[in-house]
This record gives structure tokens, C-alpha cells and sequence, in this order.
């Protein structure tokens, strides 16, 4: 690998901008680490999915996705011809159009089992139902990235998790209800401001329609009264949500944002 052309004009670049830099008080050189992966040069390097069109060929036009080169080459090679990667946190624009394009009716999205594979599932999700395609997300146990799964596990178990995977409103959901529970109540209740004197106008509240064409405000946030059993609504990229306080209870109102 540190023979790959790509990898040694980048690393004979810094080390020659090392050499230039007269200073004193540089700092000592440290030979920068053999990256896992090289993206080829040029624009459009990332306008489909890794093995899209193996996936094409086998038939199929509902895929599974994960984030990773390895975890895609891995499931591969044991088989799975239906796993494709989109090589980073999310699908590019480049890579939507070209799912749409191929006629792709429906993507389970497998993230890595951390913050960013979370955070990166919310927006495949999102972008792949606003072009029409369906989209589920299967969520690994903690710690473990789909090769490593599949390693430890087997295929049998992959197969079982690809294939039971939780809607995608419903993750969109409970992402947006997460933190809520029996306590959440109590400390709104602390955040609330004073009472309002018994002479000013109160505010009038606005219904949750759900004929509304709009999308709320992200991240809004409306609730009963103060008691521990209120329930909660909290609105965001068009999704309405209603969850109980007391026993995290979740009513969930899918309302994608259609203008």
C-alpha cells in the first residue's frame, strides 16, 4: 500500500513541505499513517453506490446498504449480492439520482453502530423517501460494524437483522423522542418561565392538523400540562410525534413534509 502512487505523491508532497518549512521550531516529522481506502481522482468518483451494479444484476431492487468498502466487499463475498455501500456517512446526491434512476424500490440501511452511522441513517432516510424510495433502517448491537457482525455472527444472523428492520418514520421517530421518559416532565417544568399575570391575554394555541401541507419548525416542542403523565409533541422534517412521559408510550402521527 505505501507503493500505491496515490498514497506516496500525498505523502512525498507533505514531507517535501516539511523539509521547506525552515523553522526552528517546526515540528518533528511524523510519517503520516497508510490510509484503509484511496478515492480515485476526479469529479463523479461517488455518483453510485459500490457494487450497484452487481446488486443490478442479480435482480434486484431492493437493496440493503451499508457505510463501509470492507463491510460491502465482506457481505460480497459470502454472497449477499444485495449489499451495496455508500462509502461515507450518507448517500450523495450523485448516488440518490442514480438509485432512482436504476428504478431502486426500496434500501434497508444498516449504519455503523455509532453516533455518526445514526446520524447518517436519519439522512439517507430522509432523502430516500422525499426521491419515492422506501427506506427501513436495521440498527447493529453496539460496537460492532456490519463486517465484524458477520464475523462474529455468521450470515444467518445477518440475514435475520436485514431482514426485520424498523421502518423508516418510526426511526425518524424515535430519534426525535429520544431523551424522553418519566422525568422529562420535571424538567420542563424547571425550564418553564414564570406565570403569567391573571390579567395578560393568554397566547392562542395553534391544532396539530394533520392536513397540514407545511413542515413544522425542526426540532419544536409542544405538551400538555406539567403532570408527570402529559403527553409530548414535538415536531421535526415534517414529522409529528406524540409520546407519553410517564411510560415512554409513543403514538408517532408520519407526516412527511410534501412543500
Amino acid at each position: 500500500m505505501r507503493e500505491h502512487p496515490g498514497w506516496a505523491h500525498r505523502r512525498d508532497r507533505r514531507r517535501a513541505a516539511w523539509e521547506a518549512d525552515g523553522r526552528p521550531e517546526r515540528p518533528t516529522w511524523d510519517e503520516p499513517r497508510v490510509p484503509k481506502t484511496l478515492s480515485l481522482p476526479g469529479a463523479g468518483t461517488k455518483s453510485s453506490p459500490m457494487y450497484l451494479d452487481r446488486a443490478l444484476a442479480a435482480g434486484y431492487r431492493r437493496l440493503v446498504a451499508v457505510e463501509g468498502v470492507f463491510d460491502a466487499a465482506l457481505l460480497q463475498a459470502r454472497g449477499e449480492t444485495n449489499v451495496v455501500a455508500y462509502v461515507g456517512a450518507a448517500f450523495t446526491a450523485g448516488q440518490l439520482a442514480t438509485l432512482e434512476g436504476y428504478g431502486v424500490e426500496a434500501v434497508t440501511i444498516v449504519p455503523d453502530a455509532d453516533g455518526g452511522g445514526a446520524r447518517g441513517a436519519e439522512g439517507c432516510v430522509r432523502r430516500l423517501l422525499e426521491i419515492g424510495i422506501a427506506a427501513d433502517v436495521a440498527s447493529l448491537p453496539e460496537g460492532l460494524d456490519p463486517d465484524e457482525f458477520v464475523l462474529d455472527r455468521g450470515l444467518d444472523a445477518w440475514r435475520a437483522l436485514a431482514g426485520s428492520p424498523t421502518p423508516g418514520l418510526d426511526y425518524l421517530a424515535a430519534r426525535l423522542l429520544e431523551g424522553i421518559g418519566p422525568d422529562c416532565a420535571a424538567r420542563r417544568a424547571r425550564r418553564r418561565p414564570p406565570s403569567r399575570p391573571a390579567s395578560a391575554p393568554r397566547p392562542t394555541a395553534t391544532p396539530c392538523s394533520r392536513g397540514s401541507r407545511k413542515a413544522p419548525g425542526a426540532g419544536s416542542t409542544r405538551s400538555g400540562s406539567g403532570a408527570p403523565g402529559a403527553w409530548v409533541v414535538r415536531e421535526g422534517e415534517g414529522i409529528r410525534v406524540r409520546a407519553n412521559a410517564s411510560n415512554s408510550q409513543i403514538l408517532v402521527c408520519k407526516e412527511l413534509a410534501t412543500s
